[in-house]
């Protein structure tokens, strides 16, 4: 039994690097502005940890470095995009893909 909305093979990623080629190359420097954007957030964030942490305000856990990962996260996505969201995009695919392929051998 085969279902029929279920689809054959999905490539999100190539129409990623399809849609981010022609916006960054219509708005000339972006990439450099993200970079610029991502860079400074994760500098914050990290002056923001090591502050907290020597007033003693950090506590153990992960609560307490959360924001950290979150904004270092965030910071690699804006700083280099066109890699950090494909890379996420690739994931994405093998794991709708092999989904995809448990549901289509039903």
């Amino acid at each position: 039994m085969t279902l029929p909305f279920i689809v054959a093979s999905v490539d999100f990623a190539s129409s990623w690097t399809t849609l981010w080629g022609s916006v960054s190359g219509s708005i000339s420097g972006l990439t450099k502005i993200l970079g610029i954007i991502g860079l400074l957030l994760v500098v914050g964030s990290v002056l923001k940890w090591l502050w907290e942490r020597r007033r003693g305000g950090v506590g153990g856990g992960f609560q307490a470095h959360s924001h950290v990962l979150f904004t270092l996260v965030l910071g690699a996505v804006l700083a280099a995009p066109n890699f950090m969201i494909e890379w996420m995009l690739v994931i994405l695919d093998t794991i709708v893909n092999a989904i995809a392929s448990i549901g289509s051998s039903l």
